[in-house]
């Protein structure tokens, strides 16, 4: 085709219709029990569990982000099936900030001993499920004891002057980490054991109660109400956006009609052109289809600046903390339902000298009664030194 596609549409409501799907959902959720992940909300908080515990998982994740709200119960098994063999944090990254700079929700970080093994973004159960078995397998051989006579028998041996402080070396420091100091310090190590058996991790069922029948909703866990809401809205949007999307395509291949030979439309002009798909050309799409005058948006599919935000946008009136790229996924789907057609491509030349106005784009060209402008803007740098260091 002339245009590589109808864009790409993704869901775009994480609101929560809590009342209208509670009552859906009274007779199939089932109770959850609470999981022991600690809400972490401060750097010194962050950093003392990296200290304190040898395996740590952390959840970095927004309460608007519709991955992170599916991946909350799964986090929540995962927590229980690696109880005492792993730590598992969040961090709600709009309200806490914890010397960690994240660009996406959500991310999932793996510590080892402090230092940063894993990470990856996105809801990926998968990649959650293995990366924790690797890390608990990592972690095993960090799950000793050592005793206080080991300690003193130690320092008997490689250094007498420190048997005055050994009760306060001995509470001061995790086993594993008291080995490893000792060990690069002295080449050595006190004798230690192991602190628990091997265990492999047990599976839950904290997700298919929620399938039960008569469940009470109000002893149903609220991440576990919000991740079903989620997943059952996210299924109907996806119905609605397909829908949606082949409207879309139909109606470009009647705009375009056939291609002729000198590179221009065979169609009739379109009443109003639209080049730019961020918040002001989806906007001028809402408002002039809404009109009845069937508007052609034309951008490439990136969807403007707002769209390449991969952090939550907080100080756009009306949206509270969500990103870029779902503000701009809203703004789409709005314009659809009003019937505006949007096609992906790059406009190279416009001719204004003659009516109606004639647009050339990489693959094809488009003949407009109206025209409105909605490229956008860049920053303008002033070059100074560090400037592209600080961006």
């Amino acid at each position: 085709g002339r245009f590589p596609g109808a864009f790409q549409l993704a869901m775009s409501s994480h609101g929560l219709r809590l009342w209208h799907w509670a009552l859906v959902l009274v007779a199939l959720l089932g109770s959850s029990a609470a999981a022991s992940v600690e809400e972490v909300t401060s750097e010194a908080q962050f950093k003392k569990i990296l200290s304190d515990y040898p395996a740590v998982v952390v959840d970095f994740y927004s309460q608007t982000c519709g991955p992170c709200i599916m991946m909350a119960p799964i986090y929540k098994e995962v927590a229980k099936e690696y109880d005492g063999r792993l730590k598992l944090i969040k961090v709600d990254v709009q309200r806490a900030h914890v010397g960690v700079q994240i660009r996406s929700m959500p991310t999932f970080h793996f510590y080892l001993q402090g230092k940063l093994e894993h990470q990856f973004s996105g809801g990926d159960e998968r990649g959650l499920r293995q990366q924790s078995s690797q890390l608990a397998s990592r972690a095993e051989a960090l799950d000793i004891e050592v005793s206080l006579g080991a300690l003193e028998s130690f320092y008997q041996k490689f250094d007498p002057t420190k048997l005055d402080k050994v009760d306060e070396i001995y509470e001061k420091y995790p086993a594993y980490k008291l080995v490893s100091i000792l060990k690069k310090k002295y080449g050595s190590a006190p004798e230690f054991t192991k602190k628990t058996p091997s265990r492999k991790p047990e599976t839950t069922a904290s997700r298919d109660a929620l399938t039960e029948k008569g469940a009470d909703i109000k002893k149903v866990d609220l991440e576990d109400l919000k991740a079903e809401i989620y997943r059952r809205e996210f299924q109907e949007e996806e119905k609605e956006v397909s829908m949606l999307t082949r409207k879309n395509t139909r109606r470009l291949e009647k705009m375009l009609g056939a291609l002729p030979p000198a590179g221009t439309s065979a169609a009739a002009p379109v009443k109003v052109a639209i080049l730019g798909g961020g918040p002001a050309g989806v906007t001028a799409a809402i408002y002039a289809a809404r009109a009845g005058l069937k508007p052609l948006l034309i951008a490439p599919a990136v969807g403007g600046q707002l769209m390449s935000k991969g952090v939550n946008v907080e100080n756009y009136p009306g949206l509270d903390g969500e990103s870029g790229g779902d503000i701009i996924k809203k703004m789409k789907r709005q314009a659809l339902k009003f019937s505006a057609t949007f096609a992906e491509d790059w406009v190279t030349k416009i001719d204004v000298s003659s009516s109606p106005f004639v647009l050339h784009t990489n693959n094809s060209a488009v003949t407009a009664h109206a025209l409105i402008l909605a490229t956008g803007a860049d920053s303008r740098w002033l070059g100074a030194p560090g400037e592209e260091e600080y961006k």
